[in-house]
């Protein structure tokens, strides 16, 4: 089986990968020990400023990692660290989480609101392999 989930800030906060995990574990009987996850290119740390409130947010529900830099008023939040929380805090194995270190803001094959002002699509494909 394979699931694709998309969770942005609000979709994270929102329990949106916890949810997908319990979903397959009480629709489908699968094992949170045999769920393999791949967290794909997002806005990251480096260019990813956010209000302190919504850092202090993040950092209560996912813990003190997704904050990589502080500001008086303002932090830089990890999203990918948050997601891998979120997954490992559903007991899927930190073993068996992959993250695409691939920040959307300063790679330019991204469209990056943030970066751009504008907006775009992207896509994601996923496939069993035997």
């Amino acid at each position: 089986m394979v699931a694709v989930l998309h969770a942005g800030r609000k979709g994270l906060l929102d329990g949106v990968l916890q949810n997908g995990v319990a979903r397959l574990k009480n629709d489908y009987g699968i094992s949170a020990s045999h769920i393999s996850a791949a967290i794909g290119p997002a806005i990251g740390p480096c260019c990813y400023e956010v209000e302190k409130e919504i850092g202090l947010g993040f950092e209560q529900k996912f813990g003190g990692g997704v904050i990589k830099n502080r500001k008086e008023d303002r932090v830089f939040l990890d999203l990918q660290e948050a997601a891998e929380s979120a997954l490992a805090g559903s007991g899927v194995a930190k073993e068996r989480i992959c993250i695409l270190d691939i920040c959307t803001s300063c790679n330019r094959s991204f469209f990056s609101y943030r970066r751009d002002g504008v907006t775009g699509r992207h896509g994601a494909i996923a496939w069993i392999e035997e």
